[in-house]
């Protein structure tokens, strides 16, 4: 698998993808995960303008703006997400996620539990609902974080491995 700086390097060379809709949102995904916040959110912008129905893209844009601490935002681009493809698990993870950092936890659980009935294999999902069940850790489910921490884990080592 190619890095994410390898990934910018690539739109970068190669012109005649420049106006498709996958390079910017590959390149946003990379800066996303370089940290690049506010250009992951341009060249996501841009491959939505190039093409608007991509429920990917609404998820990366969501995930971003909830990155950049724009909630509104990210929650308007998650739920376009989910009215494009309802069965995203990725997009139900990132909406958990954003409803943590929104103090919204018992909400947050049960959509992270709906992204993991999705797709039970999702690292991401059973990371956020770890976190989720931290904060819900006075309500004696500490139990339930540590399983699930134990289950991203686990996951992650065997698809890395592969």
């Amino acid at each position: 698998m190619k890095k994410p700086s390898s990934c910018c390097k690539l739109l970068r060379r190669s012109p005649l993808e420049a106006e498709r809709y996958y390079p910017w949102h590959n390149k946003g995904v990379a800066l996303y995960y370089l940290s690049r916040y506010d250009e992951s959110l341009a060249a996501l912008d841009h491959a939505h303008e190039l093409d608007p129905g991509h429920s990917s893209t609404w998820c990366g844009l969501g995930v971003t703006l909830t990155a950049l601490d724009r909630y509104d935002e990210a929650l308007a681009a998650f739920d376009k997400a989910l009215k494009l493809d309802n069965e995203d698990a990725e997009t139900w993870t990132g909406m958990a996620t954003l409803l943590l950092k929104l103090d919204q936890p018992d909400r947050a659980l049960t959509v992270a539990e709906h992204a993991l009935g999705l797709d039970l294999e999702l690292v991401l999902a059973w990371v956020a609902k770890a976190r989720v069940l931290r904060v819900l850790r006075v309500l004696g489910r500490s139990d339930e974080a540590a399983e699930a921490e134990r289950r991203a884990a686990e996951l992650d080592a065997i698809q890395q491995s592969t």
